[in-house]
């Protein structure tokens, strides 16, 4: 009898621990969402550039470096030192 009453308990804090995981789950990506959504200033308007990357809203285009050919040629002064060398890859994120 006694182990039918800790079969019971053990299966009542298991669903217990379940609810309280997806519980906290469930609020951390609203939380998430909340966040990324205020930051970004809401959904991309589709009309406009539906062509260009989604994720592109969750980036400040002010972070963004547009004209890369300054940074290039200071990477080329730079790299003129035989004793130095740079690797520079300029990945696009615009598609």
């Amino acid at each position: 009898m006694e182990g039918n009453i800790d079969k019971n308990e053990r299966a009542s804090s298991g669903r217990s621990r379940r609810l309280i995981l997806i519980f906290v789950l469930l609020a951390t990506n609203l939380i998430t969402i909340g966040l990324l959504l205020r930051r970004s200033g809401g959904p991309a308007n589709r009309t406009d550039d539906s062509l260009l990357s989604p994720t592109r809203v969750f980036f400040d285009p002010k972070d963004l470096i547009i004209n890369i050919q300054p940074l290039r040629n200071d990477l080329n002064k730079i790299g003129e030192n035989k004793n130095l060398s740079i690797y520079f890859e300029f990945l696009n994120t615009g598609a």
